[in-house]
């Protein structure tokens, strides 16, 4: 017993630290109890904000587990990451994940626990399941679940309940919130409802199946006009396919074969017709819009390609492309006009699948 009792101190120790150290926004004078609570719930946050930012960029951290996640939200552990080049909702650097469970469009809901049984209220080490099929973020319940022998006396289950609601109810919909933010940025358009939510969830298996590359084809968005999408809307698949046409040209740089882009004309046909409709619906001005679409999606990200062309050179004591690097990303939002024709592009032929330059173990 007294063994549990200093662990506990020990642990209500940690988390006035923590909130101390990382959660300063935390009344400190409340309750211990009302304290962690609210700290798990700030984390439940800043983990969607996280991830969001991931998938905004590109980026795929490679191994989320709880124990690479900081109680800031941040990430830890910087081993099998890498940026998306050709996309795949499932890509991952790590080749040890054979399943992908920390792919790409899988990281924020990659720590998700499906069918987990009921919980006990009475165990001091895991959170209580009011269902037998809920879905919980395993870096939020983990920490959830570490906070449960703070609570004792009358308030234990309300503030277990609490925590619960945390995991099952408000990170969810914090996450989703910051996703279709993020995805409405992307797109440029002006409200996410179940109009942009069908235009994203039917461009994601077309980009796939194009082989298009995630960087670039946002990017290239911003280059779309009110004319150009105006022209489209009014033309019409049926009559005049060429108007849909210029938009997909608009993003043609993004594409990694042409035989598999001609091979899905038709769904690109369709799909621009109808993002054309929405942009003429919308009527944002183009100024406006491509500046989002630009303070949304970068226009240069670390592909393996360029730094390992630039540490061939650095080995040769020419350190002109690490500097190149260094000024891109120190800014990778904007335009480098000097440097586009170098690194704004897809991957070299022949190294899209060369170990080093595209995943690592």
């Amino acid at each position: 017993m007294r063994k549990e009792e200093g662990a506990a101190e020990k642990l209500a120790e940690f988390v006035r630290y923590a909130i101390g150290r990382e959660f300063p926004e935390i009344d400190g004078t409340a309750p211990l109890a009302t304290q962690a609570i609210e700290m798990l719930r700030a984390f439940a946050r800043r983990q969607a904000e996280t991830v969001t930012a991931w998938v905004r960029v590109g980026y795929v951290q490679g191994n989320m587990n709880s124990d690479n996640c900081l109680l800031s939200g941040r990430t830890m552990d910087y081993g099998p990451f890498g940026f998306v080049e050709e996309y795949s909702e499932l890509w991952t650097p790590f080749t040890s994940d054979m399943e992908a469970k920390f792919g790409f469009e899988r990281q924020p809901l990659a720590a998700q626990v499906r069918n987990a049984p009921p919980r006990s209220v009475s165990t001091t080490t895991t959170l209580p399941s009011h269902s037998r099929s809920f879905l919980a973020q395993v870096n939020v319940m983990t920490l959830g679940r570490a906070l449960i022998p703070l609570f004792d006396g009358d308030g234990r289950e309300e503030a277990i309940d609490a925590l619960q609601s945390i995991v099952q109810e408000e990170y969810p919909a914090a996450l989703k919130a910051s996703m279709d933010e993020m995805r409405r940025a992307k797109l440029g358009i002006a409200v996410w409802d179940d109009g942009a939510d069908a235009l994203w969830k039917a461009l994601r298996p077309l980009m796939a199946k194009s082989a298009v590359d995630f960087v670039i084809f946002f990017r290239q968005l911003a280059s779309i006009t009110n004319a150009d999408a105006a022209a489209a809307a009014a033309a019409g698949l049926s009559d005049d396919a060429a108007a849909a046409d210029v938009l997909l040209e608009r993003v043609s740089p993004s594409f990694y074969s042409e035989e598999s882009a001609r091979e899905a004309q038709g769904e690109w046909r369709e799909w621009f017709a109808a993002y054309a409709r929405r942009l003429a619906a919308d009527g944002r001005p183009d100024g406006e819009r491509s500046a989002e679409i630009r303070r949304t999606s970068p226009k240069y990200t670390p592909r393996e390609w360029m730094l390992a062309e630039a540490y061939r050179a650095a080995e040769k004591s020419d350190f002109g492309p690490l500097e190149e690097l260094a000024a891109l990303f120190r800014a990778p939002f904007d335009e480098h006009p000097e440097l586009e024709a170098k690194y704004y592009r897809r991957a070299p032929h022949g190294q899209a699948k060369v170990g080093g330059l595209s995943y690592f173990s």
